[in-house]
């Protein structure tokens, strides 16, 4: 299996070469939503931009965990998100999106460093929670999303994520 890890800051871009997926992928303010068990209810893939839960995606899911009752954990599948431009926002949770269809030129910014890159089927985007960015998608994509509340992970594991260049 060929990987390839970039790393800018609080955000890391994982490159997954297509042939090791086809076997296993088919075509808050915190404090004021967490619940008695301490962690926050995560339904489905939301941001928050202007201080307002959006989703981060223009399109409807075509699959969704929703109502599978996972506590503090979300999965949604999009299909044929089309090209766009998503504005600043920010991540209350750790985001996991894998692009599953499309070579696309992805631009993003986050702390104020802009990169651009062509991506395509296997790459994987893990930003952890608190992680604002903002990005342009050149074409259409296909992607599975899973977010986690941040007290999904333990502490330790998350600080990892600001890791320095991996090769």
């Amino acid at each position: 299996m060929k990987l390839g890890v970039r790393s800018l800051k609080r955000c890391l871009w994982i490159s997954i070469s297509s042939e090791a997926l086809c076997s296993t992928v088919g075509k808050p303010e915190e404090t004021a939503l967490q619940d008695k068990t301490g962690v926050v209810p995560v339904e489905a893939v939301e941001v928050l931009r202007s201080g307002r839960i959006v989703s981060p995606v223009p399109t409807l899911s075509t699959l969704s965990s929703r109502h599978a009752g996972w506590d503090g954990i979300a999965m949604e599948s999009f299909n044929d998100v089309p090209a766009c431009s998503v504005p600043e926002h920010e991540h209350p949770t750790h985001f996991l999106n894998l692009q599953r269809l499309g070579q696309v030129t992805f631009e993003w910014t986050t702390d104020g460093r802009t990169r651009r890159a062509k991506h395509g089927p296997g790459n994987l985007y893990i930003l952890p929670a608190g992680t604002r960015d903002r990005l342009t998608r050149s074409g259409p994509t296909d992607q599975i999303v899973l977010v986690m509340a941040p007290q999904f992970l333990p502490e330790r594991w998350t600080k990892q994520l600001t890791w320095p260049t991996l090769s």
